[in-house]
């Protein structure tokens, strides 16, 4: 069985768009190669003293129940707040304001436990 010819729930799978806006697709080999370019997906990673803030496009809908598709997610890698997470929905542009957020967040307390 070829990838094309696996059935799927309308609504699970984003591919991004240039636009950085995500969009369905029933296209299981489409979403496989857009979900391959690391560089598509990848918003942000930013260092900070104890922890790595990592922001990437997800190409799932992580929302289980009712609202918009939560494609975007950050999470701070290390440090006290280690595996602390947050999703959104919306453009490529929201996902960058999530991840400047987060980074305040860690840098935050990070000085406050210093």
């Amino acid at each position: 069985m070829k990838h094309d010819d696996v059935p799927v729930t309308k609504g699970i799978f984003y591919i991004l768009g240039k636009d950085g806006r995500a969009r369905t697709t029933t296209n299981l080999r489409k979403w496989h190669e857009n979900f391959r370019n690391t560089r598509l997906r990848r918003v942000s990673r930013t260092k900070t003293k104890t922890a790595t803030v990592s922001t990437v496009f997800l190409g799932m809908n992580h929302r289980f129940g009712d609202g918009p598709p939560l494609v975007w997610e950050t999470m701070i890698i290390g440090g006290d707040l280690d595996a602390y997470q947050t999703r959104c929905s919306g453009t490529r542009t929201a996902a960058i304001a999530m991840h400047k957020e987060v980074v305040q967040k860690q840098k935050r307390y990070e000085w406050d436990h210093s």
